[in-house]
């Protein structure tokens, strides 16, 4: 009896230890997600482990496979928080699937704020409106409302400006001088060349939205507005920015 007790003991002490080393691994500053799904969707994990999924993109499969990879140890649900920046499936098509397992809370931007009553109707989660200006801070990650359908993130790292499906840029905060300086955007939109220039962005990321194959417009020397690195999610598969400082990029393809 007592060497099975032993083996029993020795099994629970090396499930913790790599359940410890896998929530430190997990942990680190953090990372941002841009899955290289259908659709527009972004994923922010904080050093605590909170969630936010910007937006869901149109290929449930293949996004709540990311977010289950992606899920510390002992979380519930999918994410934390849902942030909605806009109306269409490119955009919601898979957010019936995400809520139905699991989010704290979903957050409307002034975009869609007449889309809360249809889907507020389940009570287990909260709906928050987030109108123009509206800033929420947690663990190192500041989320700011910079216009209707437009969302910036800043950290100790750099910041990202996430405008799915924009028409226009508006944001006209100062932007960080160090570390990375990060705008995502449509590829059919034009690049805003005035906007960006005093932006000086390292990295912009575009997508095509539901197309696989994006169409040829502009090329990438075209768009370029200065010596930023120019990334395409339907290219270059899931790009990853870590939340340390500095921060660091890849590209995975793989995901």
């Amino acid at each position: 009896m007592a060497p099975r007790i032993w083996q029993l003991g020795l099994v629970l002490i090396l499930m913790a230890c790599m359940l410890i080393v896998a929530f430190q691994e997990q942990r680190g500053a953090g990372e941002i997600l841009f899955p290289a799904t259908m659709g527009d969707s972004v994923f922010i994990r904080s050093a605590d482990g909170t969630r936010y999924l910007i937006d869901a993109g149109n290929d449930a499969p293949a996004l709540l496979a990311l977010l289950a990879h992606h899920q510390p140890p002992f979380a519930s649900g999918l994410a934390d928080y849902l942030i909605l920046t806009q109306s269409g499936s490119a955009w919601q098509g898979a957010r019936v699937a995400v809520l139905q397992r699991g989010v704290q809370e979903v957050w409307f931007l002034p975009a869609v704020a007449s889309e809360m009553a249809e889907a507020c109707i389940d009570p287990t989660y909260r709906c928050r409106m987030f109108a123009r200006g509206t800033t929420f801070s947690h663990d190192g990650l500041t989320l700011r409302v910079v216009a209707d359908s437009s969302l910036r993130v800043d950290w100790a790292g750099g910041a990202l400006l996430v405008a799915h499906g924009a028409d226009t840029l508006e944001e006209v905060v100062t932007w960080p001088r160090t570390g990375l300086r990060v705008v995502e955007m449509p590829w059919t939109m034009p690049p805003p060349r005035a906007l960006l220039a005093a932006i000086k962005p390292t990295h912009i990321v575009y997508r095509s939205g539901q197309k696989r194959d994006h169409p040829a417009r502009l090329s990438y020397a075209e768009r370029r507005i200065g010596s930023e690195f120019l990334l395409h999610r339907d290219n270059d598969g899931t790009i990853r920015m870590s939340l340390d400082n500095p921060a660091q990029v890849w590209r995975d393809a793989q995901e």
